[in-house]
Order: structure tokens, then sequence, then C-alpha cells
């Protein structure tokens, strides 16, 4: 009966080491883990080389207009944000048009226009069909001699628009 002891006792430390050793992995796991850190960018004085960099290649003043827009729900279900701007180059308008959308929980199609309402004219400018936490995003350039004043982007809740800034 002895030696039947003596074995039983074996196996149970055995399998006592088998569960501290595993106890000190997940722990030790743990602790490495909350080591990793999330990088971040510090937030610095500017200095007036970078003011004097900025207002030569992106302008003298704060934008004129630009406006986001998220989901109509409390925590949001897309997001998105759209600016444009037009230049007068003789009897042509140059359009620029930066948009980004992106939906949070299900499939959704776009579509961006050109509009002018008070003459009734539109132009579409991009579409297509994005999924979920995969944004779309354009920088779209164009000539054209018809005179809009606002960009629309029509999505899944209705019309997100902004009037066009004149350059």
């Amino acid at each position: 009966m002895g030696p039947v002891h003596r074995k039983i006792t074996r196996r149970g430390f055995l399998l006592n080491k088998k569960i501290i050793l595993l106890i000190i992995v997940i722990l030790l796991s743990g602790i490495a883990y909350s080591a990793v850190r999330t990088p971040t960018t510090p937030w610095y004085e500017v200095e007036d080389w970078e003011i004097e960099v900025c207002s030569k290649f992106a302008g003298q003043s704060a934008p004129d207009n630009a406006e986001t827009e998220t989901g109509y729900f409390s925590y949001g279900t897309t997001s998105m944000t759209i600016q444009a701007f037009k230049s007068n180059y003789g009897d042509e308008y140059l359009y620029e048009v930066y948009y980004y959308i992106e939906p949070y929980t299900e499939t959704q199609t776009y579509s961006i226009h050109l509009v002018n309402e008070n003459k009734r004219i539109s132009h579409e400018i991009a579409s297509g069909t994005i999924g979920v936490n995969a944004g779309a995003m354009d920088y779209y350039t164009n000539y054209s001699a018809l005179n809009f004043n606002e960009v629309r982007m029509v999505h899944k809740y209705g019309a997100f628009k902004v009037p066009i800034i004149q350059r």
C-alpha cells in the first residue's frame, strides 16, 4: 500500500507543478503585455519657421469652411468629411474636392456630386460601395465651364453638403 500512495503523491506533485508553471507564464505574459505602450505624438510648441513654411504653402488665413458630419446616432454609424474649392481661370473653374466616408456598422453606397441648385445642374464625381471599417477617400480635381456652388455626398442616411469655397 505504501508504493501506491507514493505514485499518487508524485502525480499530484507533477500536476501541481504544471499548474504553478502555467500560472507563472500567465502572470509574466500579463506583465509583458501591460508594458506595451500605444505610440502617441506629443504636443509641442510650434516654431516660427514652421509657421512660415505653412503660411507660404498652405495660405495665410484659416480655412474658410471645413465641415465634418458623423452618423445620426449618438455614437455614430458613419464618419464622413468633405471640403471643396474652386478657382476661376478665364471661362473655366478648377474644382478641388477632398472627401472621406467610412461606415462602422454595415456596408453602404455613396455618391459625390457637384451641384448648383439654382441652375438645377449636377455632376457626379464619384460613387461606390464601401464595407465596414473600409472607408473611401479621394482628392478630385477637374476643370469645368459649369459654375457649381456646393458639393453633396449622398449616403445611407441622406445627403451631406457643403458650399464650394471660392479661392
